[in-house]
């Protein structure tokens, strides 16, 4: 059901509005001037105004230029001027349409239904461009992401693949270097896992199966623990991590998603400090299952 705001300072005209318009299935909104017609305009959101250009105080054509400051609310005029300057004043404003006082309710209506339908066509026209531009922003990027696995999957495959290959085919006169081509190719086997979880999750956002589900989320299992296996990732840069908790609650949430989600934030920002940089993580959990989450480095 469509809204519609009449503006208007004659009583009689206002009644004779909101009858007709109701009785073709409008909602229908009164203002007697101005100032009231932006308030309305603001509150009630309307799908069309109709209003007269001869109002008391502030002018038609003021609050034209008003509304338009802030809104594309289709406008239609109504005037007992009927002039072609009139007619090009009220259209330069912002005006949609206009009507010459005295008319008949028939072309009113007639008009307001014209208008509306053109609104509602472009309308649906912006949404299929809208909709047109985000499908293809989607495909370009699931090329990058897609691309991007490639490279990020055959890094570590290859970084487990080659001290493995060492750690078998020599014979080291230290054990500890055989035992840290292992622990190179585990700490690899680890990246590689935390990819294919990853796929699997946009994956499951693709098919629209991603888990909305909310579970209980033990800090440090799920949270503390894989974060600090992540900085075994970065020991060569030395990295100062802190982390801040604030327990006021259990977090429920999606566990995998979550999970995942804070770990990419955490190892977003060991990947990019610098060398001895600060990174701290603030946990702040509610009594409600939820929780606030803040990571800052330099």
């Amino acid at each position: 059901m469509s809204r519609v705001l009449c503006v208007d300072d004659e009583p009689n005209m206002r009644r004779t509005l909101a009858a007709n318009l109701r009785a073709r299935g409008f909602e229908v909104d009164l203002a007697e001037n101005g100032e009231r017609a932006i308030e309305l305009a603001k509150s009630k959101k309307p799908d069309v105004i109709v209003l007269d250009l001869g109002l008391p105080g502030m002018s038609g054509l003021e609050v034209i230029r008003a509304l338009r400051h802030w809104t594309t609310i289709p406008i239609i005029v109504l005037s007992a001027r009927d002039t072609e300057f009139d007619k090009i004043g009220a259209l330069d404003a912002g005006a949609d349409d206009y009507v010459s006082k005295p008319f008949g309710m028939d072309e009113l209506l007639a008009r307001l239904d014209a208008l509306l339908r053109r609104v509602s066509t472009e309308r649906e026209r912006v949404r299929t461009q809208m909709t047109e531009s985000a499908q293809r922003d989607m495909e370009k990027l699931r090329s990058e992401i897609l691309q991007n696995f490639h490279h990020e999957l055959r890094t570590p495959l290859m970084n487990i693949i080659t001290p493995l290959e060492l750690a078998v085919n020599n014979k080291f006169s230290e054990p500890e270097m055989q035992s840290n081509f292992i622990k190179m190719a585990l700490s690899n086997a680890d990246r590689l896992s935390s990819l294919v979880s990853d796929i699997i999750i946009l994956s499951n956002i693709e098919l629209g199966n991603l888990n909305t589900i909310r579970q209980s989320i033990d800090l440090n299992d799920h949270i503390l623990h894989p974060i600090y296996k992540h900085l075994e990732r970065y020991k060569n840069k030395e990295l100062n991590f802190t982390h801040q908790v604030i327990n006021e609650g259990n977090i429920k949430a999606p566990r995998r998603e979550f999970t995942q989600s804070i770990l990419h934030l955490v190892d977003n920002a060991f990947k990019f400090s610098p060398q001895y940089g600060r990174i701290n993580l603030n946990i702040h959990t509610r009594p409600n299952g939820g929780v606030k989450v803040t990571v800052s480095n330099e």
